[in-house]
């Protein structure tokens, strides 16, 4: 996944120029105000415009602060239905006879997630079949569910994607995608979008109530906001499939807010589907022009740039200054094929009977040169091995010399500094074309 700071005006072009395959290339020090704590899917992420802090157990959205100078804070109290309280219940559903229900949120821990932390975006997945209230007696497996929150850096903004998939004929009784509560009353003014994009103030007519693509709240003086923008809502195997889900002021005994029904009373057969795409903005609604920019907002998320690459060629190019930072250069760093060719000799000592050595397993994100210095930066492949210093200096086994000793030996090198991290995670995409033909992997 590649993510650049675009700034495209609505239906306008700009170019940008993507250089790729420069074997001295250095892992880029973005100017970015994303900031994310933590670990696994219990994150805090935050920007110039808000914190959103997901569970710790389960990594549902707890609690939105948003960073204008009062610090307005959404937040969900009280005793819920025994899970920790969340501003965003989905996804659930209900089985037949109101017997139970059955949702992500029951989650002691996720069974399955996936974490992406970059300096533009962070997205955290989640995803498995939904626990019953007195789990595990009750483990129905029909119906899977798969989350996704994506946050980027400078928006007032994030999205969650989401799915339903059904893998065995059931019976619902009701079901829900997209549920947001707001203990207290912090927002005075409803609004909602219609199928053409266009926002509404107030209640929402009959007509509408199955076909809304927007709803949330505001308030009339101090125009804090919180409103979600539907982006795509489809299903597959499926007839009846409701677009509804109305504000509400007041929730006795919770205090405000909406909840998406997309399907009541039905059943559902193997290989039904459904799909969700929603951003939710927290940029204040301004008197006069606030229905105006969420309405352009929606349209820009709906009509995303087009990525074009058969641009004219350039017939004279030129270039004042360089590109390159110091240490990417063949003039600034002719220690850099050396010292890479020098880590490729460095083994995993638990791998038998692979000569693939940590470059060509993916170990190492980043190598600077500056003065004699070498920076390493290097990853393990999980968890379950977090002491890498065996590879940093000499260990037992095959690893007769680590990244320290061998980097040494270069002349023009003074010192190893080596850091470590576990972000981005590891994946066997890291493997290059050689390890795995080693493991037996095919090709990419």
């Amino acid at each position: 996944m590649l993510v650049i700071p675009a700034d495209v005006p609505m239906h306008g072009n700009a170019g940008y120029l993507i250089f790729y395959g420069n074997p001295n290339a250095e892992l880029p020090r973005y100017q970015s105000d994303l900031r994310v704590t933590g670990e696994g899917y219990g994150l805090d992420v935050a920007n110039q415009h808000y914190v959103a802090n997901l569970s710790k157990q389960m990594g549902q959205l707890v609690r939105l602060r948003c960073m204008r100078e009062h610090g307005l804070e959404i937040a969900a109290g009280g005793k819920g239905h025994g899970e920790p309280p969340t501003i965003d219940w989905s996804c659930d559903y209900v089985d037949p006879g109101h017997w139970q229900k059955l949702r992500m949120r029951n989650w002691a821990a996720c069974p399955n997630f996936e974490v992406v932390r970059g300096p533009l975006c962070v997205r955290v997945r989640r995803w498995g079949f939904p626990h019953s209230p007195i789990h595990p007696l009750y483990t129905p497996s029909r119906m899977h569910m798969d989350q996704t929150y994506v946050f980027y850096a400078g928006q007032p903004w994030f999205v969650k994607e989401g799915r339903f998939d059904v893998i065995q004929d059931m019976h619902i009784e009701a079901m829900r995608d997209d549920e947001w509560v707001f203990s207290g009353y912090s927002f005075t003014n409803s609004v909602w979008l219609d199928a053409m994009g266009r926002l509404h103030e107030g209640a929402v007519p009959g007509e509408h109530a199955d076909n809304m693509w927007g709803v949330g709240f505001y308030h009339r003086d101090s125009r804090d906001a919180f409103i979600a923008l539907r982006l795509e809502h489809t299903a597959k195997n499926f007839e009846g499939l409701s677009h509804g889900g109305t504000a509400t002021l007041h929730y006795d005994g919770h205090g405000q807010l909406w909840a998406r029904y997309l399907a009541n009373t039905a059943d559902l057969k193997t290989g039904a589907s459904f799909h969700q795409k929603n951003a939710y903005t927290i940029a204040p609604f301004a008197k006069k022009t606030g229905a105006r920019e969420v309405e352009q907002l929606r349209h820009r998320l709906l009509q995303p740039p087009e990525v074009r690459t058969d641009l004219a060629k350039v017939k004279t190019a030129r270039a004042n200054g360089r590109l390159a930072r110091d240490g990417e250069t063949p003039a600034t760093a002719p220690l850099k094929p050396a010292a890479w060719d020098i880590l490729r000799e460095v083994s995993d000592d638990q791998i038998y009977k692979i000569k693939s050595g940590i470059v060509d397993l993916g170990y190492v994100y980043d190598l600077r040169i500056r003065d004699g210095v070498a920076h390493v930066l290097v990853t393990m492949p999980h968890r379950g091995r977090p002491v890498y210093q065996f590879l940093v200096t000499q260990g037992g086994g095959r690893v007769s010399e680590g990244i320290r000793e061998r980097l040494l030996k270069l002349n023009g090198i003074r010192k190893v500094v080596v850091d470590f991290t576990w972000h981005p995670e590891w994946t066997t995409a890291r493997l290059t074309v050689k390890a795995r033909k080693e493991f037996g992997w095919p090709e990419k």
